[in-house]
């Protein structure tokens, strides 16, 4: 609970200095305080989530041991999925791996972090990078997930440096300029890999 203090103390900060400078400069209506505040609390709640799992899953994917993995059962659980427009269950499955640690006899076994609507074949091998009882699937689809996080954090930070530039009174000109078309390079980017992740996630 007090970390989820943290990002809502500093978004509140940031928005009250921010609309200070703004009312500075004209006058500011309620809805648009009211909703500088949401969106920046917003921002920062995503950021503060994203950004430690975005290093953590990184640092994992670089330094940890690797192994591979033999799929010797699956968990299969109901959820509720959008594609195309529409909501529908679908049968997700989870892997669960066994592998043997160097220089070690004993086997471990556990589930991966990531689940597929196609059932895995029992038997296949999957490479996986193991370290103090966490587990990553080294795969394309975990390479996927991984760039698009990355993407959305750069998203996210964009308005965070913008308001940034306003309140210590910088020239937001050639922000804005490269921010408009960063941001549709990025979202064109963000859309092709979350394309790329759901047609993967439906193959399997």
């Amino acid at each position: 609970m007090t970390y989820l203090l943290i990002p809502i103390l500093l978004a509140s900060i940031l928005s009250f200095l921010f609309l200070k400078k703004k009312k500075s400069r004209n006058k500011t209506s309620i809805a648009f305080k009211g909703f500088t505040f949401l969106w920046v609390n917003m921002v920062f709640l995503l950021l503060f989530y994203l950004t430690p799992e975005l290093v953590k899953t990184g640092y994992a994917f670089i330094t940890y041991p690797r192994y591979e993995a033999e799929i010797i059962d699956l968990k299969s659980e109901s959820s509720w999925i959008n594609r195309s427009g529409s909501r529908r269950r679908v049968l997700m499955h989870t892997p669960i791996v066994s592998f043997k640690l160097e220089n070690s006899t004993a086997h471990l076994k556990m589930p991966l972090d990531i689940a597929s609507s196609e059932r895995p074949e029992i038997g296949s091998i999957r490479e996986v990078a193991y370290k103090n009882n966490v587990i990553y699937e080294i795969s394309k689809k975990g390479y996927l997930f991984l760039a698009g996080t990355v993407l959305l954090c750069i998203l996210l930070f964009y308005p965070i440096l913008y308001l940034i530039f306003v309140i210590i009174g910088k020239d937001t000109g050639y922000l804005k300029k490269t921010g408009v078309k960063g941001f549709v390079y990025f979202a064109l980017l963000t859309i092709i890999t979350f394309a790329i992740i759901l047609f993967n996630g439906i193959k399997g």
